[in-house]
């Protein structure tokens, strides 16, 4: 069960990790438009 929940942590963090990185890249596309 905690190796589960473990596996599920991980992905979880992964995921946010992802999303993170992409915002990033969206919010870097942003200022670049506008100079």
């Amino acid at each position: 069960m905690a190796a589960a929940a473990r596996a599920r942590v991980a992905y979880l963090l992964r995921q946010l990790q992802r999303a993170a990185w992409l915002f990033q890249i969206l919010d870097m596309e942003q200022q670049l438009q506008r100079k």
